[in-house]
């Protein structure tokens, strides 16, 4: 920075206003509704001082390449040295929008990830390995889809969105905390009462996302009182404020409109919200595109959180596409349309097929979901997976799951990638106790990596420990024959990872790794779909062609020229034979070579061969 030591002092004053409550903390009051979640002998490892034997296992567990910098210590396995600096405590930050130009621009983050599974509740989709934000997403979708369904009944439900006055500029991140431990506290003593959206499910009471909060409880006064009594704790408590104006109720559609108006009264004239679904997705895109510079940028954005929930509409998905070949073909005038020479379709295919590897929006949107689908079976013990388990399919058996005409949009969505799941999807089995015989797939060798349904005078199995042996290394050939047919026999024969020390593990074909990543994912759906396609780059007769393209991409050169060389080898440069195949040229003869409907003219003549030297 220019001027350092006048600019020195900034970071330390913004960073000090910024957390600094502007109100009462009564923090004697609020330990008292802190619930216990670290015991005592948790409590004496925390505060332990730290032994050899774990520094030792800590600095042989790092990767040797991360972590560089000075404060790293991947030199110290080479030196035998640490800097003095090593010690000091870091804070990062990340810039809040694109051009960062004061130090408001920057949000501070740190991390403590030892403690914070012990602390952090189920409600808050964040922080946590293997948690995500649109958990919370998922889990609200539901909800207000069984409100919107909830016609009978003597029970009536609301869900209270709660929005935190100065949420990114002023919020105390511990206020957030202060709140949950409240709800928590009235859930535990009976006074707040949540929903539930299946009989077995987990009891919802609220969740928590970046600025705003969702508050589920039975639509009542009593309800409706006891909510604006801890909101006022919780103001008192923290000096936060909530932003009733921004705030809204949504109720449960067998919730009489008297009630609905006295609590809403209540709640200081809270409004009542009306769901919408996706109108906002095409105005969103269209003017985020609209205030981008086309000359600094080269693609466009997709709508990533609505497609790892929902399965888009196939006409939504073309107009998004039309949006985006619009931006990526027409010039920087916004008026003019521009010339396509390339299908849009023809663009999303890989560039060793010619193309550009753009995402293909339906295609893409499916292996988002399909990651959600993967987390939902291999991560039982996440809130989102509980929730959808017992709604949908309580036996456990995502497989099992038909569809349902109460089921919401989102597990609609999820239940027609079911087959193309089970195409990668296969349990591999070690010691057994974790994969069911008939409902998964487990066997390598077999059609989708299931057996067949199992016959009346099969013997009453169920999980695929009960077929192997007593020391857990070998099969039970006699049960084998006895229960499957020749080939299945002998495909399960041929599995060969069997152990009794380790616990079966959920593995996806379509990576060499065999675990699930978007981007295997969506490239071997992508590589399915070139095999539908009629591509004259894929017939033996450009192989060469086909060579120099791919070794074009390698070059050390600026995008731009690369850009300019595929457009040669794709034969879409706007010169005079293309132009006169689109009918906006009376000729396709060039005044500069000799020969006419020639493209490859320009890299092949002398002329062209000097201007490319």
């Amino acid at each position: 920075m220019l001027h350092q030591r006048r600019n020195r002092g900034l970071p330390h004053k913004l960073l000090s206003t910024l957390f600094t409550s502007e109100g009462s903390v009564d923090i004697g009051n609020l330990i008292s509704y802190i619930p216990t979640t670290i015991t005592e002998a948790q409590n004496e490892t925390l505060v332990a001082q730290v032994t050899e034997e774990e520094i030792r296992n800590a600095l042989l567990s790092m990767h040797p390449d991360k972590a560089l910098g000075w404060d790293a210590v991947t030199s110290f396995f080479n030196t035998g040295h640490i800097l003095k600096n090593w010690n000091l405590t870091l804070i990062t930050l990340i810039p809040k929008c694109q051009v960062p130009l004061n130090v408001g621009d920057y949000r501070p983050i740190s991390l403590c990830e030892p403690c914070l599974p012990l602390c952090i509740s189920n409600t808050q989709a964040a922080f946590i390995p293997d948690r995500q934000l649109l958990d919370n997403v998922i889990i609200a979708q539901e909800v207000f889809h069984f409100l919107n369904r909830h016609r009978t009944g003597t029970k009536r439900y609301m869900a209270l969105k709660l929005d935190m006055s100065k949420a990114f500029d002023r919020i105390e991140w511990g206020s957030i905390k202060s709140l949950s431990c409240l709800i928590q506290h009235e859930m535990a003593i009976g006074s707040y009462k949540g929903l539930k959206i299946s009989r077995q499910g987990p009891i919802l009471s609220h969740l928590f996302f970046a600025d705003d909060s969702l508050l589920f409880c039975q639509a009542t006064a009593d309800s409706a009182n006891l909510i604006l009594e801890m909101l006022e704790k919780y103001k008192s408590f923290t000096g936060q404020q909530v932003n009733m104006v921004k705030s809204s109720v949504f109720f449960s559609k067998n919730t009489l409109e008297d009630v609905q108006r006295n609590i809403g009264h209540i709640l200081q004239g809270i409004t009542v919200s009306k769901g919408e679904t996706f109108k906002y997705l095409v105005d969103a895109v269209k003017s985020r595109l609209l205030s981008w510079k086309n000359k600094f940028l080269s693609g466009a954005v997709h709508p990533i959180f609505t497609m790892s929930c929902f399965l888009l509409p196939v006409g939504l998905c073309k107009e998004l596409s039309q949006l985006f070949a619009q931006f990526w073909w027409c010039s920087q005038s916004a008026n003019k349309t521009g010339i396509h020479w390339k299908a849009w379709k023809l663009l999303t295919l890989p560039k060793a097929a010619g193309s550009l590897n753009f995402h293909d929006l339906q295609v893409f949107n499916e292996a988002l979901i399909l990651k959600q689908i993967w987390r939902l079976i291999t991560k039982p013990g996440l809130l989102m997976s509980r929730v959808l388990r017992h709604r949908y399919f309580p036996t456990g058996d995502f497989f099992g799951a038909k569809p349902n005409q109460n089921a919401s949009w989102l597990w609609r969505s999820w239940l027609k990638l079911q087959k193309k799941f089970l195409q990668g999807f296969m349990m591999q089995v070690r010691d057994g106790r974790k994969t069911k015989i008939w409902e998964q797939p487990w066997v390598p060798n077999l059609s989708n990596y299931k057996l067949l349904n199992k016959s009346s005078t099969t013997p009453s199995l169920t999980w695929v420990s009960e077929l192997i042996a007593e020391h857990g290394v070998s099969w039970k050939e006699d049960l084998l024959r006895r229960c499957f047919s020749h080939s299945e026999c002998q495909a399960i024969l041929q599995i060969n990872t069997l152990s009794r020390h380790l616990q079966d593990k959920a593995t996806w074909s379509f990576n060499p790794r065999q675990v699930f990543t978007v981007a295997s994912t969506y490239a071997h759906l992508i590589y399915n779909k070139i095999l539908q396609l009629d591509i004259p780059e894929n017939s033996t007769n450009a192989v060469n062609l086909r060579k120099m393209r791919n070794r074009s991409w390698k070059l050390k050169i600026k995008g731009k020229v690369k850009h300019f060389i595929w457009k040669c080898y794709s034969g879409i440069l706007p010169v005079a034979t293309t132009l006169y195949k689109r009918e906006l040229k009376q000729s396709g003869d060039c005044h500069l070579f000799i020969g006419k409907g020639r493209l490859n003219s320009i890299t092949t003549s002398h002329t062209g061969g000097q201007t490319f030297a």
